[in-house]
């Protein structure tokens, strides 16, 4: 057994090294520092652990433990649920919430993160097992990396072209580009003249836009805004989003704390493209 005990050593170290590489703490706030930060380190390190003890467990041969390795897998998915019950009841206290199909996201990459921990951890220490110590570091070292760039999601700048607006009310009609977006008092018009800025997704192909038609991307992208910029609070007038499909965009309509244009389109443009509302359609040709 003592013939592990180094194998097993580099695979735990190089399954958390990957888990850390993997780690964002952004606007986003996930995950949040330093509790959220310990609670993912610590899972993780559970990950590596069983990964790493897989190795010696099925070359001894003990079977029975592999039931435990099972049971200790399971464990992620229990986990996922506690992450998603989490955010939602956090999401409760949100100006702007995330909505369910951000949350799912979430949710389903903090249990995949950490498979993919116990993966690098096991091949890291069959690597060492098998070859020499030396193999096993480079190889984790290398898998860690090569995963960091593969787990790199699809964002919203990569299926559609954002653009700031001018809005315009007539009547109690706000409109941007000939497009309404809402009715408002006359009593608020003051306010969202003042306030409201408005901008433009553009869908870059088909399936683009079928993505942006979904309202779960659609509220991501409203909450990724208010994370960044703020919400002004008012007792009637929220964000709003429109989808025009035959224009092929989608029109938000926001009242944000501060505001910069650049800053506006690069936050849009990051906001993650939800698996929940990722669309792969057909566009049909005219005869």
């Amino acid at each position: 057994m003592h013939n592990f005990v180094l194998p097993i050593i580099i695979g735990i170290i190089t399954g958390l090294l990957a888990r850390l590489l993997m780690l964002r703490i952004t606007y986003r706030q996930f995950p949040s520092f330093p509790h959220g930060l310990i609670i993912n380190v610590f899972i993780s390190f559970i990950a590596a652990l069983i990964g790493a003890l897989a190795v010696p467990a099925i070359l001894k041969p003990d079977f029975t433990a592999g039931v435990f390795f099972s049971i200790g897998a399971a464990q992620f998915h229990t986990m996922r649920k506690l992450e998603r019950d989490s955010w939602r009841a956090i999401d409760k206290g949100e100006m702007v919430p995330r909505g369910a199909a951000y949350i799912e996201g979430m949710a389903a990459a903090f249990e995949a993160r950490n498979f993919l921990v116990l993966i690098v951890s096991l091949i890291t220490t069959t690597s060492a097992h098998i070859w020499s110590w030396q193999v096993g570091i480079v190889g984790g070292v290398l898998l860690s990396l090569a995963l960091c760039v593969w787990k790199q999601g699809k964002s919203v700048s990569d299926a559609a072209v954002s653009s700031v607006a001018s809005i315009r009310i007539e009547t109690g009609t706000v409109s941007v580009n000939g497009l309404k977006i809402c009715d408002v008092n006359d009593d608020d018009i003051p306010f969202v003249q003042e306030n409201g800025r408005a901008l433009i997704v553009r869908g870059v192909k088909f399936s683009s836009i079928l993505t942006l038609s979904h309202n779960g991307q659609q509220q991501a992208i409203l909450h990724n805004i208010a994370l960044v910029f703020g919400a002004l609070p008012h007792p009637r007038l929220k964000f709003e989003v429109a989808f025009y499909p035959k224009h092929e965009q989608i029109i938000c309509l926001v009242y944000p704390i501060i505001y910069d244009e650049c800053l506006l389109i690069k936050t849009v443009g990051e906001t993650p493209l939800l698996e929940a509302a990722y669309r792969k359609g057909v566009k049909l040709q005219k005869n």
